[in-house]
C-alpha cells in the first residue's frame, strides 16, 4: 500500500491491482471459514466469531466482504504499526545511550533479575513509556490522517464545505517548536511531570484525536512498553553503521532498510504474566483517605470510546451506559474514593476524565496528594 491511497484509492496502477486481488483471494479464504462454521454450528472464540454475531441496529449481520474489511483492518493497524514503533524506540535508545541507562536500570528495579511482566507492573515504567511516546511523536507510523467534513462548518476565518477532504500530518505537528522544546532532539522526559509537553489539546496526535481517536490507542502503547521491556532485558543490542532514515514510500513510516541490528542474549529469563488492571496497589497515587478529601470528577462523553479502564478503576464512580459510553455514578467523591478518581483520569486513554479539589476550604487543608497545593 502506497501513499498515493489517500488520494485516490482506486488508481489504475500495479500495487492496487495487486492489492485487489489479494483481497478479492482473502474474502473467498474467510468466506469459506465462516460457511463452514455455520455450516457445523461450531462456535469460535475469536474476533471473526465477533464479527460473525455482530448485528447492525435493524438486525442485519456483516456480509462476508464488511467481515473481510475488519479482519484486515484490525490486522493492519494493530500489528504492522506496532512493530514499526517497536523498531523505532529501540533505534532512538541505541541512539541515545545515557537515556537507555536510565530506562535500563528502571526495569531492573521493577523486575530484578526474574520478575514477571505483568500489567500492573508495566504501569511502573515509565522511563520506557516515555521513550515510546518520544518515538511516536518524532516517528508517527501514519504522517497523514485524513477526514471528511460531513457537514459545513467554519473554523476561525476559514469555511470548510461538506465533503471536503481535511488531511492532518502528525509529523508536522509534532515538530511544532511553540508546542515541543526542541522538537527534532529525543527527549523522552518531555513527556514526564511538570513538563508534560503532550497535554495540549491536540498537540500529540500519533493516534489521531476526537471521538475518531484510533480505538487500539491504549492497547497499542501496552503492547509496545511489553515487547520492549521484554527485548530489552533479554538481548543487548547495537547499531551496526547502517543510515538511520525514514522510508515514506509505504502508508506506514517506518526504518529505511537496510538498518541492521547486531544483539546477543542476556543471561536471564524474562517471564510474562496475566493478570487484572487493578491487580495490585499503584505506589504511585499515594492512597491517603478521609472524610475531608473530597472531588468533583467530570467526563467529556463526546470523546469518550468505552475502553472502560476507569471501570477497572473505580466501578463505584463509573459504569459503561448504553450508548457505550462512560457514565457517571457520582461526581463528587471522598475519602479512598480520591485516588481512584485520580488514577481513572491518569490512565483514560482518551483523557476525557478530569479531577479537581471541590471550593470547600476544608478540602483544600485536607488534600488528596495529587490535588495539594
Amino acid at each position: 500500500v502506497t501513499p498515493l491511497a489517500y488520494l485516490n484509492a482506486n488508481l489504475p496502477i500495479p500495487s492496487f491491482r495487486k492489492r485487489d486481488k489479494a483481497r478479492v483471494r482473502m474474502v473467498e479464504m474467510i468466506s469459506e471459514i465462516v460457511g463452514a462454521r455455520r455450516a457445523s454450528g461450531n462456535r469460535g472464540e475469536d474476533f471473526l466469531q465477533t464479527l460473525m454475531d455482530a448485528r447492525y441496529k435493524d438486525g442485519r449481520s456483516l456480509t462476508d466482504d464488511e467481515i473481510t474489511g475488519m479482519l484486515l483492518a484490525a490486522m493492519f493497524a494493530g500489528h504492522h504499526t506496532s512493530g514499526v514503533t517497536t523498531a523505532w524506540t529501540i533505534i532512538e535508545l541505541l541512539q541515545n545511550p545515557d537515556y537507555l541507562a536510565k530506562v535500563m536500570g528502571q526495569l531492573d528495579d521493577v523486575y530484578g533479575e526474574d520478575g514477571a511482566v505483568t500489567y500492573q507492573s508495566l504501569r511502573q515504567i515509565t522511563l520506557t513509556e516515555y521513550a515510546v511516546k518520544e518515538a511516536l511523536r518524532l516517528h508517527p507510523p501514519l504522517f497523514m490522517l485524513v477526514r471528511v467534513a460531513q457537514e459545513d462548518f467554519t473554523f476561525k476565518s476559514y469555511f470548510i464545505p461538506k465533503g471536503t477532504w481535511i488531511l492532518i500530518s502528525p509529523t508536522v505537528s509534532h515538530q511544532i517548536g511553540e508546542v515541543f522544546a526542541d522538537p527534532l532532539r529525543f527527549d523522552p522526559e518531555r513527556f514526564a511531570p511538570p513538563r508534560e509537553e503532550d497535554k495540549r489539546d491536540f498537540a500529540y496526535i500519533p493516534f489521531g484525536g476526537g471521538r475518531h481517536k484510533c480505538l487500539g490507542n491504549a492497547f497499542a502503547l501496552l503492547q509496545v512498553k511489553a515487547i520492549v521491556a521484554v527485548l530489552l532485558r533479554q538481548y543487548e543490542f547495537e547499531l551496526v553503521g547502517d543510515e538511520v532514515g525514514s522510508d515514506f514510500h509505504g502508508l506506514v513510516v517506518g526504518p529505511k532498510e537496510p538498518l541492521r541490528l547486531r544483539y546477543e542474549r542476556r543471561d536471564r529469563t524474562v517471564k510474562v504474566a496475566v493478570g487484572g488492571a487493578a491487580d495490585a496497589i499503584d505506589e504511585a497515587a499515594g492512597r491517603e483517605t478521609g472524610d475531608a478529601v473530597r472531588l468533583k470528577v467530570t467526563v467529556d462523553r463526546d470523546l469518550c470510546q468505552g475502553h472502560a479502564v476507569c471501570i477497572e478503576e473505580a466501578p463505584e464512580i463509573f459504569r459503561i451506559a448504553d450508548d457505550g459510553r462512560v457514565q457517571l455514578l457520582q461526581s463528587e467523591v471522598s475519602g479512598n474514593l480520591c485516588a481512584k478518581a485520580d488514577m481513572a483520569a491518569r490512565y483514560c486513554p482518551n483523557g476525557v476524565i478530569s479531577v479537581e479539589p471541590l471550593a470547600d476550604p476544608a478540602a483544600r487543608a485536607g488534600g488528596c496528594p495529587m490535588h495539594r497545593s
